[in-house]
Formats: structure tokens, C-alpha cells, sequence
């Protein structure tokens, strides 16, 4: 029973790194004002939102209008993490992010990632707190023992 704990808690540690590994694709560079606009946009919307974690990771330009797929991350807490990825349009004449783009291109661009547009979780938080209630219920289990040299009288 006692490896069985040691097995678990191993795995644990071990998965635990690989939720870390969220790799970042290749970022695709835009303009600095660009950036900070919807940067400033996403604070707007996620209170949440981790400042600087912004990655753009394709892009296109359809009249005037600049539509974008975003990574960025939110931490809750400092401890539950979570990535976002999405599409975005920015009008360069309005200096405005707009809902969406007219035209055969913008419907082609969002249509291309709409299966990863989303939110997904690290579950390194939860797998860490599995392995410290584990940890509790090993020591409750198997480190107090009735061998106790109390003797009532």
C-alpha cells in the first residue's frame, strides 16, 4: 500500500510539470499601439487578465480592418490559470476593436479557428492540491499507529 502512495504522489509531480509546458506557437508581430489597444481592451473584459501575456498568433488585414487570433492568460488568485484564445478585428481608421469584418476574407479567417477559439484550464493547481490531500492522507493513515505507551489506570 505504501509504494502504491509513493506511485501516486510521483505521477502527480510528474504531471503537475507537464501542465507547465503550455508551449507558446509562433507570434506574429503587429504594432506597438495595436498591442497596448487590446491589451487595454482585455483588462477591460477579464479582470483577471495577466498583463504582458498577450500573444498574437496569426493575423490578416480586410479593408482597413486588421482581424487577429489572440493567446492570451488570466490567473485567478495567483494560483488558477487559465488560457484564452480568440479573434479579434481592429479598425485601423476607427482605432477601435469592431465585432467583426464584412467580406469573404473575415468569414474565412474566424471559420479557420473556430474549433480552437476557447478557454482551457492548467491543471496543475488541481493536481497539486490532489497530491497535498494525498500527502494528509498518507500521514494520517500510516504514520499514527495504536502503538501508544499511554496505560490507563
Amino acid at each position: 500500500m505504501r509504494e502504491m502512495c509513493y506511485v501516486f504522489m510521483l505521477s502527480v509531480l510528474l504531471f503537475s510539470f507537464s501542465a507547465m509546458a503550455h508551449a507558446e506557437e509562433s507570434t506574429k508581430s503587429i504594432d506597438n499601439k495595436l498591442y497596448t489597444q487590446i491589451e487595454a481592451a482585455l483588462k477591460k473584459k477579464n479582470s483577471f487578465y495577466a498583463e504582458g501575456s498577450l500573444v498574437v498568433l496569426d493575423s490578416i488585414t480586410v479593408e482597413k480592418t486588421e482581424g487577429l487570433f489572440i493567446q492570451y492568460t488570466s490567473i485567478r488568485d495567483n494560483f488558477f490559470k487559465k488560457y484564452h484564445k480568440a479573434t479579434i478585428f481592429y479598425d485601423t481608421e476607427k482605432d477601435a476593436i469592431v465585432q467583426s469584418v464584412k467580406g469573404k476574407e473575415g468569414s474565412e479567417f474566424v471559420m479557420k479557428y473556430k474549433d480552437e477559439v476557447g478557454v482551457e484550464m492548467s491543471h496543475m493547481p488541481i493536481l497539486l492540491m490532489l497530491a497535498g490531500v494525498g500527502f494528509l492522507l498518507y500521514f494520517a493513515l500510516y504514520t499514527t499507529t495504536s502503538r501508544s505507551t499511554f496505560v490507563p489506570e
